[in-house]
């Protein structure tokens, strides 16, 4: 992954600020970030084999893809199986 072909960005320890509420973008809601997230994000450059592993909570984006190839990614999420969707209020 590579900032031209989209890479993750994430915002360091903002896992710290617990969940964040969420706002309608389109039609997915999309977490509140800070004002100077994009100031302090970083890119998240993966070679073929690497893999990033980071907590739901860290702040996190992709940007588009402006090459002609393809970003493929495999993505896998852990959670108790308890865990439940809180509404929004």
């Amino acid at each position: 992954m590579t900032e031209d072909n989209g890479c993750l960005w994430v915002l360091p320890g903002s896992h710290r600020l617990g969940p964040r509420p969420h706002v309608p973008a389109g039609q997915i809601l999309r977490a509140e970030v800070p004002p100077d997230a994009e100031a302090t994000a970083i890119p998240v450059l993966l070679d073929p084999g690497d893999v990033a592993t980071f907590s739901s909570l860290t702040l996190h984006r992709s940007g588009p893809n402006r090459t002609t190839g393809t970003r493929p990614a495999w993505l896998l999420q852990f959670r108790d199986a308890g865990a439940r969707r809180v509404p929004e209020s």
